[in-house]
């Protein structure tokens, strides 16, 4: 198992449980349901050596989609850490997939992109401080301070409609956030 993947469970807290222990294809997810929230971390070792960013987007959707399920009145939201043997040749389409707003499929909240034998990592959060948050900057400041890691860490811009409903309704920037790298995209 990588450091990617090892380095997850003990990060964290309370209430997420592993779903498949057995599952050796490459995917891991652990989910935490309360009466009105459903979070999940994802972990996926692709097969392929080479994949584009749509190519994550659209695996990690399906994947959504077969293993969490999803209530009307439980939102789910998540983040997926990702552990490839190459980055995408543009791997700035992966921010395209974090979201900046709900959506009925799931949020997903962050992506941490992981080439374990270059020990660098990239991660991109969304334009909010959410309520897995504190998990992804674990995971980003473990791999660098405990595995030696090379951390890259990006914010996703809010779209103009939050822009515009964030200003309205006096929220400011007091929600966002803050990347530990100081970092926007």
């Amino acid at each position: 198992m990588s450091d990617l993947a090892q380095s997850i469970p003990g990060l964290l807290g309370p209430g997420f449980k592993l779903l498949d222990a057995a599952s050796t294809d490459g995917w891991r997810f652990w989910e935490r349901r309360t009466l009105n929230s459903h979070r999940a971390v994802i972990y996926w070792r692709p097969r392929e050596r080479s994949l584009s960013a749509e190519q994550i987007g659209e695996g990690v959707r399906a994947a959504v989609r077969a293993k969490l399920r999803k209530s009307w009145w439980r939102g789910l939201a998540f983040g997926v850490v990702l552990d490839l043997a190459e980055l995408p040749d543009a791997a700035d389409g992966m921010v395209d997939h974090v979201d900046t707003r709900n959506n009925s499929r799931g949020v997903w909240q962050w992506t941490i992109a992981g080439v374990s034998q270059l020990k660098l990592a990239l991660g991109v959060h969304t334009w909010m401080a959410v309520s897995t948050t504190e998990i992804y900057r674990l995971l980003l400041f473990n791999l660098a301070e405990n595995e030696g890691w090379s951390v890259g860490d990006f914010k996703k811009e809010k779209d103009k409609l939050m822009s515009f409903l964030t200003k309205a309704g006096g929220v400011g920037d007091s929600a966002d956030y803050q990347p530990l790298s100081g970092e926007e995209g």
